[in-house]
């Protein structure tokens, strides 16, 4: 008797999911992910076998088989539909990440341009052609007031069909970081906080549109940056823009963050959402967002409290962890039109 209770449990479960027809949104900073080889262009030669790091092909494959894992962990019974990458160097190493590791048997294809990054770290997207069809790509240069381009990582856009029933429209971020110092760093990232706002805008002053920006943006969803250049809300019940981050509601949380930095939790990679995500045919399952830290990502910090995230380094001492970034996760779910 039990154990039928126990299926029929499972039944409705499965039910409800097919009748809600949800997919995972995933983002993750993979850190440094770098082939073994010297690019004359690029400002990678730490990462090569000579290197100061000693990136040697067993340590790459390693960590790609570490990132590999951590996507396939995320999402239980399902696998992410959509995820966003930043910190990868080149079309090589997201070969390798979707036809060498697990993640082949999914079929993941990606969508990748080279950005004017001096270190040669870029943005990607990940996504699984059953339930999503890019229809149109390409890379938004970053530019401050004057219009001058910054050397710094693209906005990638990305505009698709989901379950062939309604479509989204993705931004993946990478914004500069606050190396140099945070007053001095700011002006950078309100100028990738504004191109992005002007994108947005322009999308939205053509009518409704399903928008779904994520990545690592160097600034918490209480950030000026965030939350007054972009517009971003930090709730919904007084949010007067078009914008709402789903990180916000877990900087309440005592110790949570997506990064850890000389032992303070920090929300810096965010997921935000348009208003019209929030009902319609394509639209958030739950209205949240979440961090995926299994333990298994989490390591001892014996320099402060608590645990800290799993590195592929420390410092220059080779671990062989995953990154300095815990994922992010939102669930979309797509209605079925009615027969």
């Amino acid at each position: 008797m039990k154990k039928l209770l126990i299926l029929g449990l499972i039944l409705i479960c499965l039910l409800a999911r097919a009748q809600e027809n949800q997919l995972i949104v995933m983002f993750y900073n993979t850190e440094n992910l770098f082939d073994t080889e010297d690019d004359p262009e690029k400002t990678d030669e730490g990462f090569t076998p000579e290197g100061n790091y000693h990136w040697t092909k067993a340590r790459l494959y390693k960590k790609l088989n570490n990132l590999a894992r951590v996507i396939l962990a995320s999402g239980e019974w399902d696998n992410p539909s959509i995820i966003g990458l930043c910190e990868v160097e080149n079309r090589n190493v997201l070969q390798m990440f979707t036809q060498y590791t697990a993640l082949k048997s999914v079929g993941y294809r990606f969508i990748h341009y080279e950005s004017p990054d001096p270190r040669g770290i870029d943005v990607a997207l990940l996504y699984n052609p059953d339930d999503f069809m890019p229809l149109i790509s390409r890379p938004i240069r970053v530019k401050n007031e004057k219009g001058e381009l910054l050397q710094t990582r693209d906005i990638l856009y990305v505009k698709g069909l989901v379950r062939d029933i309604d479509t989204l429209h993705i931004f993946v971020n990478h914004w500069p970081s606050k190396y140099g110092g945070v007053a001095g760093s700011l002006p950078r990232r309100f100028a990738a906080a504004l191109t992005l706002k002007q994108q947005v805008d322009s999308l939205l002053h053509q009518g409704e549109a399903n928008i779904l920006i994520m990545g690592d943006l160097n600034d918490n969803p209480f950030d000026i940056s965030v939350k007054d250049v972009l517009q971003a809300c930090i709730d919904t019940a007084n949010c007067e823009s078009s914008l709402i981050n789903l990180m916000a509601p877990l900087m309440k949380t005592q110790n949570a963050g997506s990064h850890k930095f000389q032992g303070q939790w920090d929300i810096i990679d965010n997921i935000i959402v348009s208003k019209t995500l929030y009902e319609g045919k394509l639209h958030l399952r739950a209205r949240k967002a979440k961090i995926f830290a299994p333990p298994f990502m989490l390591t001892k910090d014996k320099n402060y409290t608590g645990k800290k995230i799993y590195r592929t380094y420390n410092g220059m001492k080779y671990e062989g962890g995953y990154s300095d970034h815990l994922p992010v996760i939102t669930f979309l779910a797509v209605k079925r039109p009615e027969i």
